[in-house]
């Protein structure tokens, strides 16, 4: 239990340093032209060999190094202050969150800039998932929230309604890959809501 506390505190401190070296993500990143979308108000952007002098560390996926410009969404929970870990996309739209099991269960990335009580509240796992669900509900009374992790969505979900007991929450489920099936954690966690499930169509080809 005390290294739980130690791994956690070490990543909100890693997340505090982070967000205050960090510049506000800027509209050119080359992740975000690649998808189309416009960065949120929340959204920061660091140069990864800035970042891996804060952290002590090189963050990678998969084994291999975040490089160039590096976006960074501060993950947070309800009723806590302050981000507890923060996910990091790079260039190439590799990903990776801070070391460190479980700093980021049940936390969320706000990608709304909105703070008021919404009528609407979409979840994704990804950013431009979410990005462009917002996008396209434009003018509306609309929050978004991206989990981070697919294991993460029922969760935050839950968290949600919670939050905003009166809200349509809407699921933004990821395909499988090989089957073409929403994933199982966007269907759960619209049950464990009493959310709606939406699934992408991306028609022939």
């Amino acid at each position: 239990a005390e290294e739980a506390e130690r791994v956690k505190a070490q990543a909100r401190a890693w997340s505090a340093a982070i967000v205050a070296a960090a510049q506000p993500a800027r509209p050119d990143h080359p992740y975000l032209t690649r998808k189309r979308v416009r960065p949120s108000p929340t959204m920061l952007e660091i140069g990864a060999s800035e970042l891996q002098h804060i952290l002590g560390y090189h963050p990678n996926a998969g084994g291999e190094p975040l490089a160039g410009r590096v976006l960074v969404i501060p993950l947070e929970r309800f009723g806590e202050s302050g981000p507890c870990t923060v996910e990091m996309v790079d260039e190439a739209g590799r990903k990776a969150a801070l070391a460190g099991p479980g700093t980021k269960t049940g936390a969320h990335g706000r990608l709304d800039g909105y703070h008021g009580v919404p009528d609407v509240v979409l979840v994704g796992e990804g950013a431009a998932t979410v990005l462009s669900a917002l996008e396209a509900l434009a003018g509306r009374n609309v929050a978004g929230f991206m989990t981070s992790c697919n294991s993460n969505m029922p969760k935050v979900a839950k968290a949600i309604r919670a939050q905003y007991p009166a809200a349509q929450i809407v699921l933004l489920a990821d395909l499988k890959k090989d089957t073409g099936e929403p994933d199982t954690k966007a269907t759960e966690a619209a049950n464990a809501c009493s959310g709606l499930l939406a699934l992408p169509d991306f028609g022939p080809g």
